[in-house]
């Protein structure tokens, strides 16, 4: 999958005059005198907080704000024209685990970040192989200053080769950095552009971005991958971050993988980690929508809709704005609100700058669902309308048309009788017959007896034997008709089916009718749903009801539901001498599309079906406001999707300082020590840590920074063993979590079993 990035915004020109548009030439040709220039505003390097470099002087010229005495130096902190220190990149580590994804320790000079190990990305370490089991196998060699590349002749850390030992021969890359950074620290909340770079020639090159934690997440979710096209030497992106509360310090990497042109072998390329500062005081933004659309399935924009049916909702950010951490609410309106009975609002993903991927899939993503309402009976203007909070709300127009006529149900009154006695077919129709409409006349059938094989009921008009037919009409105006079915005497219970269908119509509802001697108990008649529609996460209430009142001791209703968006018990009693009795339904919460449930009942030989729809889960909002939140400075969220504005601080306060949107002294930052995590053996687990900030899936590696001087618990996922060692150990026992106190940069390997 390739990666389009943004073009670059186009160059703006401006035309000066008069002020309004238009250049004039006076008398003779001599051109007026110029406008006066505008008035300007001095200002100093104390004044903008500024302490070295050159910045405007607010009046056309500049100002020399001093140098940086070593080891600071400009701007290197983050800020532009303030003295600072770059946040070194933390030391590799000494020893380390690698292996390939049998166990199989490693032998020879190896690429630390390119195989399963925990050895510091971007080093060289010489490694000695051993049995599988075997930790610390491998020895820091050598530091290199931008990355190291794995030898044309490795073996691949997928290759199958039993027991045997794996063998690497890898150098230091001494070429561009592989990673770089738009800044090395910034404000908690605040873009970063990242650039991954390969200039050698190279097919199809894909980047893994490793180091992600919650502060600064995966791209994208992993839903699109990084790639360097061939012929290209580098790809960026746009990263969001997180708000933090305290200093906080993320190691970063890239490994890149491709295929040499000159060996037409794979290579793979691991940067040394580049660290970022995220810095307190800042908050997430709310990213504009720069497109809306309203589609069908395949994606393509409609204008008009049929009621009944669904159209599908979704919206693309900026490049340089994707979702921020948290991701994007995109609140979807339809005016008239009597147009769609769903509203169609959507999440884009953290890093996304789209909610809709192949198959609709995404954490936080998916189209959002529109239905529209199928009780327009002439066509209905509507502008439906997208907004993420921030920015314009963009529109779309759409028309809902009437749906089509169609058969929707027929049901009968009762659903059992006694031979010789009567009952009530109705057919429903899903709207009104209007005088527009070519057709309601529908045609109804009467089968014969399931056990005789006879004709056993009829109605008026009904031709043939053993099986009858009959037509009649829906009026206009009408949205059902009926007619009166009698039967004959049995000796046995017989079932006969009766069915409708229509030329015009798609479907062919039918049900079935118990006919039964006389002197028999009388079986079930109906089962009935209260709401028959529902928002997954609610409740249904059934109703079976009886032909007769129950028998002594009461009748046990058997009961079932065909999807699994319903749950019903088992059974439901109907009391002695009652005819009905409730149950209770529970749904889930259902993402994307409606989906349907049938609830059957059985009692007597009968069975009974009700339709239950449960509809997409749209999070309601609660609006709240700067003082509900205790926040006195900054941006926060209003609940609802947007934003609200909060203040500002009094020097020497700053926002943020101590707690995010709180105006307070920035207090001293808090030492923290990078905890790296590499997860190996059972595919499928994962390791996490409590407090939360690293979850490793097995077969790669993970880092997260923690207080110096926390407890981190790791924890195998679904309960399972791992063996642990390095900064955590379980000295070869099978252990389900370790801890460990972070003091220090610190390594683990879980070897799950």
């Amino acid at each position: 999958m390739i990666i389009l990035l943004a073009a670059p915004l186009a160059a703006q020109a401006q035309i000066s005059g008069f002020g309004d548009g238009f250049v004039r030439l006076a008398k003779g040709g001599a051109p007026p005198p110029p406008p006066p220039p505008p008035a300007c505003t001095p200002t100093t390097c104390a004044a903008q907080g500024k302490n070295c470099g050159t910045i405007s002087n607010g009046c056309g010229g500049t100002l020399t704000c001093g140098a940086c005495t070593a080891p600071q130096t400009c701007g290197s902190g983050g800020t532009a024209n303030v003295c600072s220190l770059r946040t070194p990149p933390p030391a590799a580590s000494a020893q380390c685990t690698a292996t390939n994804v049998s166990g199989n320790p490693y032998s020879g000079t190896l690429c630390g970040g390119a195989f399963i190990d925990n050895c510091s990305p971007g080093a060289l370490y010489t490694c000695t192989g051993g049995a599988r089991g075997t930790i610390n196998n491998c020895t820091l060699a050598q530091t290199c200053s931008t990355g190291c590349l794995t030898g044309i002749n490795d073996t691949p850390v997928t290759a199958n080769i039993g027991f045997a030992t794996p063998v690497a021969s890898d150098v230091c890359f001494a070429d561009t950095a592989p990673l770089t950074l738009s800044t090395n620290a910034t404000i908690g909340g605040n873009y970063v552009t990242l650039t991954a770079t390969l200039t050698q020639p190279h097919g199809s090159a894909f980047v893994n971005f490793e180091g992600a934690t919650l502060d600064v997440p995966p791209v994208c979710g992993n839903l699109i991958p990084l790639t360097i096209a061939a012929g290209a030497t580098s790809v960026s992106w746009v990263q969001p971050t997180n708000v933090v509360t305290t200093p906080t310090t993320v190691p970063l990497n890239v490994l890149i993988s491709y295929i040499e042109v000159a060996s037409g072998r794979l290579r793979n390329l691991v940067s040394v980690s580049s660290p970022l500062t995220l810095n307190p005081g800042g908050t997430l933004p709310a990213p504009p929508l720069v497109s809306f659309g309203v589609t069908d399935l395949a994606g393509t924009l409609i204008s008009t809709i049929t009621g009944g049916t669904n159209a599908f909702t979704s919206g693309t950010l900026s490049p340089a704005t994707p979702a921020p951490v948290g991701g994007t609410r995109v609140t979807v309106t339809s005016n008239p609100a009597s147009a769609f009975v769903s509203d169609g609002s959507f999440a884009i993903a953290p890093g996304c700058t789209t909610n809709t991927f192949p198959n609709g899939g995404g954490i936080l993503g998916g189209f959002g669902v529109l239905t529209a309402t199928s009780s327009v009976l002439s066509s209905l203007p509507a502008t439906v309308s997208a907004t993420s909070g921030a920015g314009a709300t963009l529109t779309q127009n759409v028309v809902v048309t009437p749906p089509t006529l169609q058969l929707q149900s027929l049901t009968l009154t009762p659903g059992a009788v006694i031979g010789g006695g009567s009952l009530t077919a109705t057919v429903a129709l899903n709207r009104v017959v209007q005088a527009t409409d070519a057709s309601s006349t529908l045609s109804v059938r009467v089968s014969p007896g399931s056990l005789s094989n006879v004709q056993v009921a009829t109605f008026a008009g009904c031709t043939g034997t053993p099986a009858c037919t009959g037509s009649f009409t829906v009026p206009v105006g009408a949205s059902s008709a009926s007619v009166t079915i009698t039967t004959s005497a049995v000796s046995a219970q017989q079932f006969v089916t009766v069915s409708a269908s229509a030329p015009w119509s798609i479907s062919s509802p039918g049900a079935q009718l118990a006919i039964n001697p006389a002197g028999a108990p009388l079986p079930l008649s109906s089962v009935t749903l209260n709401p028959t529609s529902v928002v997954g996460g609610n409740p249904s209430t059934g109703t079976v009801t009886l032909t007769a009142p129950a028998p002594a001791g009461g009748a046990v209703v058997t009961l079932a539901s065909t999807g699994a968006v319903a749950s019903v018990p088992a059974s439901v009693t109907v009391p002695a001498g009652a005819t009905s009795a409730t149950f209770t339904i529970t749904t889930p919460v259902v993402m994307g599309l409606i989906a349907q449930s049938d609830i059957i009942a059985t009692f007597g030989g009968v069975s009974r079906a009700a339709t239950l729809t449960v509809t997409p889960s749209v999070a309601a909002c609660t609006p709240t406001t700067c003082a509900a939140q205790g926040k006195t400075c900054g941006t926060i969220l209003d609940g609802c999707g947007g934003s609200l504005v909060c203040g500002s601080c009094t020097a020497p306060q700053t926002c943020g300082g101590g707690i995010a949107n709180v105006c307070g002294l920035t207090p001293p930052p808090a030492s923290t020590a990078v905890l790296t995590v590499t997860a190996t053996g059972r595919a499928g687990e994962s390791i996490s840590s409590t407090p939360i900030g690293l979850k490793v899936n097995v077969g790669t590696s993970g880092s997260a920074s923690f207080t110096t001087g926390t407890s981190v618990t790791l924890t195998v996922s679904n309960g399972r063993d791992a063996i642990w060692s390095g900064g955590c150990s379980s000295g070869g026992a099978k252990v389900k979590s370790c801890t460990v106190t972070i003091n220090a940069a610190t390594s683990v390997t879980a070897n799950v079993q």
